[in-house]
């Protein structure tokens, strides 16, 4: 056994050495497929948590806007009760 090995290591030895290199080359490949994937996935995960903080800072903010709307309208609604109510004491008083 070993005689045949010797006589034909030259024949051998490139196949196993190719058979290697090949194996190699596709653990390598298959390896750097998994480390791409588990970045996008962790780039993934980081755009979400962005985007939900995004998405409830803009509701806070919507919120604030309406109350302050709300407020606005309020104190223009006075305003105008106070006018209306001047207008009418003075349509009494100048006929």
């Amino acid at each position: 056994m070993i005689e045949l090995f010797k006589n034909n290591i030259d024949a051998i030895l490139p196949y196993l050495l190719g058979t290697g290199g090949f194996f190699s080359l596709w653990f390598q490949r298959r390896k750097q497929k998994g480390d791409a994937l588990a970045q996008m996935q962790e780039s993934y995960a980081v755009f979400v948590r962005h985007s939900e903080q995004k998405f409830k800072d803009f509701e806070r903010e919507i919120l604030e806007l309406q109350q302050e709307m709300q407020r606005v309208k309020e104190k223009w609604r006075e305003k105008y009760q106070a006018l209306k109510q001047e207008f009418e004491t003075y349509k009494k008083k100048h006929p």
